[in-house]
């Protein structure tokens, strides 16, 4: 499994065999993966700096015709893949 897929929250669980033994753990959900909560964090940090905000726009969004919100999201998704492929190393 690559690093982006991994989930960023799993639940685990136990598997139990029929005759009641356990059989080791399980994950019974995966949550959401290591890209999109990197995503979010990301999201996170650009929207809650006004400044940030303004130069991701003008760097990425204005000159491509782009809105604002889906500037954002393509910039969020991209520092996310930049920082899965630097701790793939």
């Amino acid at each position: 499994m690559k690093l982006a897929d991994s989930p960023a929250f799993p639940i685990k669980g136990y598997c139990v065999d029929a005759s009641g033994a356990l059989c080791g753990e399980v994950i019974t959900h995966p949550g959401i993966t290591l890209r999109q909560y990197y995503s979010g964090l990301v999201l996170q940090g650009l929207l809650a700096s006004p400044f940030e905000i303004q130069k991701a726009y003008l760097r990425t969004g204005h000159d491509n015709g782009l809105s604002e919100t889906t500037a954002f999201a393509k910039i969020a998704i991209e520092l996310a893949d930049a920082l899965i492929a630097e701790l793939e190393k």
